[in-house]
């Protein structure tokens, strides 16, 4: 709601306004900088795509290989990861605009709102955590879409269009073991995080803010500990993830699952039984002796 009130107020003072005539002023008189700064950026972004693609495939790959004992490389993995490169690309187009598109649904009509009358930001807060409930279930449901189709593309060779028809198929056949390995992967990087950030110092942000405002040989080295901490921890938890997804797609393949819940629930009566037996609970009732 803060953040609303401040961008509200920006455009009613023509601050954002402003803003855009400054860029325009800024490529006017200078569009070489401004150009070779564009372009700079998105050869960076080209490869920040190329490398985040690549390493998904080559994680994907490696772990089907090592969980059948196959040898692999870090050079064999990042080979193949190449070659399924725009597979996955238009998988994660469609996964990233289907996800921005439920955002629109559930979020605009209620920003719009907020944005040309000024509601209570309160109030608009209680609207957007509504509005939330329809969006998170939703970008779960396109999120395992997205990591079935990966591994479909990566593991049986097959096309965007098929891997993503062959992911929804096989989602709704086994939805809720999606959610209950979700469950899983949420409670491990919950239990990661607890343990990253206990290691990290508490003067940490007070590191960042003086690196922020005073940059100096020292103070990078101050807080490059804490960074590999968060780096390694985070490619850890990726390559867990990714390794989980696929071993659980692979099962698929192999033969149905039974949900974990589905097997507690038909294993409690038997439990219960076993229990009040031993209790004697259960026993039988001792016939009356007719009388004589």
């Amino acid at each position: 709601g803060a953040f609303l009130e401040s961008l509200r107020g920006a455009i009613i003072t023509h601050e954002l306004q402003n803003f855009g005539q400054n860029m325009m002023g800024m490529i006017t008189q200078q569009p070489g900088v401004v150009l070779g700064t564009l372009l700079g950026l998105l050869l960076l972004t080209i490869l920040i795509i190329w490398v985040v693609i690549v390493s998904q495939a080559a994680l994907i790959q490696s772990v089907a290989k090592i969980e059948t004992f196959t040898p692999t490389s870090f050079t064999n993995a990042a080979s193949e990861g190449a070659k399924k490169f725009w597979p996955l690309f238009w998988i994660n187009i469609v996964a990233k605009l289907f996800t921005a598109l439920v955002m629109a649904v559930a979020l605009l009509p209620f920003l719009i709102s907020f944005l040309a009358q000024g509601d209570d930001s309160h109030s608009f807060s209680a609207l957007i955590i509504t509005s939330f409930l329809i969006f998170v279930p939703l970008a779960l449901l396109i999120a395992f879409i997205l990591k079935y189709a990966a591994i479909a593309v990566v593991l049986d060779d097959l096309s965007w269009w098929k891997a993503l028809n062959h992911a929804i198929n096989l989602f709704f056949r086994n939805w809720l073991v999606s959610i209950e390995m979700a469950g899983l992967m949420f409670l491990v990087s919950f239990v990661l995080s607890v343990v990253v950030f206990s290691l990290i110092p508490s003067t940490f942000g007070i590191e960042l803010a003086v690196l922020a405002n005073k940059f100096t040989i020292i103070n990078p080295l101050r807080v490059l500990p804490t960074a590999i901490i968060l780096l390694l921890a985070g490619a850890w938890y990726s390559t867990f993830q990714y390794a989980a997804w696929t071993i659980l797609y692979r099962r698929f393949s192999a033969s149905q699952i039974v949900p974990k819940l589905l097997r507690v629930a038909n294993d409690i009566p038997e439990y219960l039984e076993t229990w009040m037996n031993r209790t004697k609970l259960l026993a039988a009732p001792k016939k009356s002796q007719d009388k004589k």
